[in-house]
């Protein structure tokens, strides 16, 4: 969650691939002094986000698949991935069996402005109705242009890249190419932008914490 909180399993309880279905225990901690406060609007009933199996069998092994995708187009016209805001290409690595594309950081970090504690009920209602409320949250974030992207204990890291939105793929966060010391918030997992609440316009969020001496300067993802 970007709001200072993080949610990991801790146990999965029951798995079942026919019904679809799935029970787990989650842990959810609070990073910064705002996720505790965060904490007291996660209720019985608040929606926590969605689960996402990684079949090791679907990464994307070419580079050809992904510069198919960025040509293709559905059936409204739209592309089935695009990324940046004009011109701009994805940088793609193969990193041993898969292909990674590192996204630049844009400029300077991000932090919430003291009137998100205003916010907080609003948030907390949206969490325990499934509302979408991620656009109205970033008119409470501040930018800190220049700022150095390094993570320190007690505060978290929160950087944008471009654009980047895929109509036919998830992706997530490759955490053991992060920087020494460097974590990602549970929600690390790219979705398809399909729908209400996309915007092909916004920046991409990302937040971090822990103790890193190495300055961010891509965000890794598969």
């Amino acid at each position: 969650m970007a709001l200072k909180v993080d949610a990991n399993t801790a146990k999965v309880n029951t798995l079942d691939k026919d019904a679809g279905t799935a029970t787990f225990a989650l842990d959810i901690s609070a990073v910064t002094p705002l996720g505790i406060l965060t904490l007291d609007y996660v209720i019985a009933g608040t929606y926590i986000g969605k689960l996402f199996c990684a079949d090791p069998k679907r990464v994307i092994i070419g580079e050809d698949y992904v510069e198919r995708a960025a040509s293709q187009v559905d059936l409204k016209g739209t592309p089935l991935l695009s990324y940046g805001k004009g011109g701009e290409t994805l940088n793609l690595k193969r990193v041993g069996d898969r292909v990674v594309a590192f996204l630049p950081v844009t400029n300077g970090t991000y932090t919430y402005s003291g009137d998100v504690h205003g916010f907080l009920p609003t948030i907390g209602a949206a969490l325990s109705s499934d509302t979408n409320f991620k656009r109205l949250l970033r008119l409470h974030q501040q930018f800190h242009e220049g700022h150095t992207r390094v993570s320190t204990p007690g505060n978290v890291l929160m950087v944008r890249t471009q654009p980047l939105h895929m109509r036919t793929m998830f992706a997530r966060v490759v955490k053991e190419l992060l920087p020494e010391g460097l974590h990602v918030t549970g929600s690390d997992i790219i979705e398809p932008t399909i729908g209400e609440g996309s915007n092909e316009s916004d920046d991409r969020t990302f937040v971090f914490y822990g103790d890193s001496k190495t300055e961010l300067t891509g965000v890794p993802v598969e």
